[in-house]
């Protein structure tokens, strides 16, 4: 009875051609948890109800690519460069050909230029609505973190709060009081508590009580945070320097509160440490910081290959220290950087898109543009709005 041998040692090779014809969303799946090289797919148009926004602050092609070659090495390849769509994002502001982060994050947040150190303002100050302020009233959920960088920062605070000057850092956390955004994650507490108990404020307020008695648990912790309950949190901490896996326990916290919401959500993630690398030129901080954003993003692509209507797009607000890479000798499996400048640049930087509709990112764009197309996606009444 030879057959029989010869017909049961080829089943497991019937079964291993069936699960590659038949279940190929898997197996990239598996694939995408290593550092591998097969680009994420391109998947069909479908209603977009989840949009994710990463915003590496000074985020260059130079940064990432010095970032990868050091960590993944010259044939490595991050997960944000595995994302199928690309393109190149304009950074101008309103009065500069070179944009510092408010004025970039007002773009974003609003789809309108504004002047520079302007958050969520026009030129002639009035307010205009955010896209954070658009979802929350079409009843999605919303989030915003920043990976070490203060709340009441530019990029945040550009989707959630509207002042002149960027500097106005206790009148930003009074507006976060009043926002409603369900996940604010970030440094810089002392800006919400008075100067009785350990913070800054003159006026006295305590903006930490008043949203816990909003309903938001307060954390301080990565593992107060993996704790928290309820659809509220407000975390102070700085994730700057901590290991990846705290960073991904923050994006997938913020998912699993956010996506509990069934008409949405929006949520922005910035990571800050490549713009400090840019203008300190500091290239440790560029590649830390960059490396850990790659890990948040993985984290997002993860959850948006299963859904299938959720869109995930990162970009940089504006490129920091006009970096420059150059060969480190024959043979070497690292990048020399040179900068040029300690200031932003005038230089578009990239932009990587995943989803539904990612193909609606490709071509060169301004920065306003994402605004307009996200809006539209996630079909908001009055957004952008006109002037």
């Amino acid at each position: 009875m030879p057959v029989a041998p010869k017909a049961c040692s080829r089943f497991p090779l019937i079964i291993a051609v069936l699960f590659l014809l038949f279940a190929p969303d898997s197996l990239l799946l598996a694939q995408s948890s290593g550092r591998r090289s097969a680009p994420y797919p391109v998947l069909p148009d479908a209603p977009v109800r989840n949009i994710m926004l990463f915003i590496g602050d000074g985020m260059g092609l130079a940064h990432l690519s010095a970032s990868r070659i050091n960590m993944e090495g010259p044939d490595g390849w991050f997960a944000i460069e595995r994302m199928p769509v690309t393109s190149l994002v304009r950074t101008n502001s309103a009065d500069d050909v070179v944009t510092e982060s408010a004025a970039a994050a007002t773009a974003y947040a609003t789809g309108h230029k504004t002047k520079n150190r302007m958050i969520s303002m026009s030129p002639d100050s009035a307010k205009l609505r955010t896209i954070v302020e658009a979802a929350r009233e079409k009843g999605l959920a919303t989030g915003l973190i920043t990976m070490g960088d203060n709340l009441t920062g530019a990029t945040p605070s550009a989707f959630a709060t509207h002042v002149p000057d960027r500097s106005m850092s206790e009148e930003i956390a009074s507006q976060y009081a009043l926002s409603g955004v369900d996940i604010l994650i970030g440094k810089g507490e002392k800006h919400f508590l008075p100067d009785t108990s350990g913070g800054v404020r003159k006026d006295k307020r305590n903006v930490v009580e008043e949203m816990k008695r909003k309903g938001y648990a307060v954390v301080r912790s990565i593992a107060e945070l993996e704790a928290a309950q309820g659809r509220k949190i407000l975390g102070f901490m700085s994730l700057e320097n901590n290991s990846d896996d705290k960073i991904v326990g923050a994006t997938r916290k913020a998912l699993q509160v956010l996506s509990k919401n069934k008409k949405g959500f929006f949520l922005m993630v910035e990571c800050p440490l490549p713009d400090h690398g840019g203008h300190s030129h500091d290239s440790s901080a560029i590649v830390a910081g960059i490396q850990q954003l790659d890990r948040a993003v993985e984290v997002a692509l993860e959850y948006a290959r299963k859904d299938k209507q959720t869109l995930v797009l990162v970009t940089a607000d504006h490129e920091t220290g006009g970096l420059a890479l150059a060969g480190a000798g024959k043979g070497a499996t690292t990048v020399n950087t040179l900068f040029s400048t300690g200031n932003h640049t005038a230089v578009p930087v990239p932009l990587f898109a995943f989803g539904p509709h990612a193909i609606r990112f490709t071509g060169m764009k301004d920065n306003t543009e994402v605004a307009s197309i996200c809006g539209d996606l996630l079909k908001l009444r009055k957004f952008p709005a006109k002037r």
